[in-house]
């Protein structure tokens, strides 16, 4: 899993070799700062933000100096954000409002684990095609983003997304 990959390079990983981050062992009746970071880590590797961003509040207040702590809580943040533009966007197709979905879907950025959903989406619903066909393949994307093995998927399809998502 790629991202789950960079979330542990980008904060730290879940070492506590004594760097003297965590404020002589203060412990909340969630755990340590450390403990609570590490829960974090792995809420956000299955995409679930708001539990995540809890977790990593927690671990503020135990240590605000914690490495990783405020870009942790970013990301877990933004992408709370971005899931919900996705929803909102899938309502709106729905609800046969394209502009709207559009317009939430170009709005998640290319560093965003929802970019390549959204970027086949937009693609379909800009070209006028089959937006159902756009969200099932979305879907698969999704699941093979979570899963950790985006080659589990059928190798005979090609992806002709591209892995760009137009900005007009």
């Amino acid at each position: 899993l790629l991202v789950g990959a960079k979330w542990g390079g980008w904060f730290g990983g879940s070492s506590s070799s004594g760097s003297g981050s965590d404020s002589g062992g203060e412990e909340a009746e969630g755990g340590s700062a450390t403990a609570l970071l590490d829960e974090a880590r792995s809420l956000m590797e299955t995409r679930e933000w708001d539990e995540a961003v809890s977790k990593i509040r927690e671990a503020r207040k135990l240590d605000k100096t914690a490495e990783g702590l405020e870009e942790m809580l970013e990301k877990a943040t933004k992408e709370a954000d971005n899931a919900l533009a996705v929803k909102d966007a899938n309502d709106a197709v729905v609800d046969g409002k394209r502009d709207e979905a559009i317009k939430l879907l170009s709005g998640i950025a290319d560093d965003s684990v929802y970019f390549e959903e959204a970027s086949l989406k937009l693609k379909a619903l800009k070209e006028g095609g089959d937006v159902a066909v756009a969200v099932a393949d979305a879907t698969k994307v999704a699941a093979a983003d979570t899963s950790g093995g985006g080659s589990s998927g059928s190798d005979d399809e090609e992806d002709t997304s591209g892995g760009e998502a137009s900005e007009d």
